[in-house]
């Protein structure tokens, strides 16, 4: 957050103190020049350029394509990570097109403003552009009020982007390389410092051993095998979507849950408008769910059915799951999750104290192996949590149908 307010703050400051107009009218054109070129640059290998385009190609286009490829694990299982639990329409727009934007306002802004001083006689910025691509940015502030300030400021946050960088690269190689590790935790700190000082340690030999070139080399040998693993990837993809279509289908198999037999509905009333502290919530788990579960799972391998019941009462959680050999198991796993009262239950007229929190209650949310199926089952008797525990199964029957 720290580099995308500083890299906003500098972007509106040199379009501010450059030339404004120029610079809006180059930002659209340049959005128009992207378009309109991006199919042929896609499938440009430079076949009738001779050496010189063989040389461009390796040094640039196939380096660009390998370094992207080599980060692929990195980024996207990080971004995954601290995205979990959006839709796949508000993942792609948050990671492809939101930054696409930022990314064209930033080299059309700094782009342009170069271009247009190089225009106006100060040849000395094209010259060091070309020759020490690294000092460029520097010698662009000297032409702007305050240069010390943006170039201070621009080392800060080019710092932080390369921490940031190498920490998710550690972060993930901590956790790909650990055992038994729940979805929701990470790895020990001390393995992500493992990771880290050795990434650092091989990129450090790299430059002393061979240059720039040299590290360039090994990011080319290692995207082209990966590239393979991506083509992988998008495979495993489109099965989890069709598994995901399936399971949709299958939840449209709808049976309703019956409470009391639709006949004490007070006690259903007095449920909806229950908030319950975490210790009654709790009680309801072992005292009411668990029995219930406990029950389903005996009935299950009297049917000749593999199943396995566990309790967590230190992440308090208790969890049903039936294996079906090779195909899909079924999970039913009941958490304790902590939510908001809301308003109107926290009486005085729902107001709240300077400072203070508002109250808490807490669920006994439903989980499926997609992950929440957000309704509270707090307040069932044993009888609905078994009803509800059979139309969960059904459904996935249903999906193991369409599976087949």
């Amino acid at each position: 957050e720290i580099n995308m307010l500083g890299a906003t703050f500098i972007l509106i400051a040199l379009l501010v103190m450059g030339p404004t107009l120029f610079l809006l009218n180059a930002f659209t054109e340049n959005i128009g020049h992207y378009f309109q070129n991006i199919v042929n640059k896609t499938f440009q290998v430079y076949a009738y350029e001779g050496a010189k385009g063989e040389e461009w190609k390796a040094s640039w286009t196939i380096f660009f394509w390998a370094w992207w490829v080599a980060w692929a694990p990195f980024v996207g299982l990080f971004i995954a990570r601290i995205s979990r639990g959006r839709t796949l329409r508000e993942f792609v727009f948050g990671v492809m097109f939101i930054p696409l934007g930022f990314i064209f306002a930033w080299f059309s802004v700094f782009g342009n403003s170069a271009i247009e001083l190089v225009n106006g006689g100060v040849a000395e910025l094209g010259k060091t552009a070309l020759e020490n691509p690294a000092m460029g940015m520097f010698v662009l502030f000297e032409h702007y009020p305050a240069a010390a300030l943006w170039s201070t400021l621009g080392v800060v946050i080019g710092l932080i982007f390369f921490v940031t960088s190498a920490d998710s690269g550690a972060l993930v190689l901590a956790n790909l390389s650990s055992k038994n590790l729940a979805s929701d935790t990470d790895a020990p700190v001390w393995l992500r410092f493992f990771w880290a000082a050795a990434t650092g340690l091989v990129t450090l030999g790299l430059l002393f051993a061979g240059g720039f070139s040299s590290l360039q080399s090994v990011s080319v040998v290692a995207g082209l095998p990966f590239s393979l693993v991506l083509v992988l990837y998008m495979v495993s993809m489109a099965v989890c979507l069709r598994q995901e279509g399936n399971k949709r289908k299958a939840v449209q198999i709808d049976k309703a849950l019956v409470l009391d037999s639709g006949q004490n509905w007070r006690n259903r009333l007095n449920r909806l408008v229950n908030f319950p502290t975490a210790t009654a919530a709790l009680r309801f788990m072992f005292k009411t769910l668990q029995p219930a579960m406990l029950e389903v799972a005996h009935e299950l391998q009297a049917k000749g059915l593999d199943t396995e019941l566990a309790e967590d009462k230190e992440n308090r959680k208790i969890r049903l799951e039936v294996m079906h050999g090779d195909e899909v198991a079924f999970l039913y796993e009941v958490r304790l999750v902590e939510a908001v009262k809301p308003v109107f239950a926290l009486g005085q007229a729902g107001n709240i104290a300077p400072g203070k929190d508002q109250e808490k209650y807490y669920r006994a949310e439903v989980f499926l192996s997609e992950g929440s199926q957000d309704y509270d089952i707090v307040g069932y008797t044993k009888e609905q949590v078994i009803i509800d525990i059979l139309n969960q199964y059904e459904r996935h029957m249903q999906f193991l149908h369409f599976e087949r």
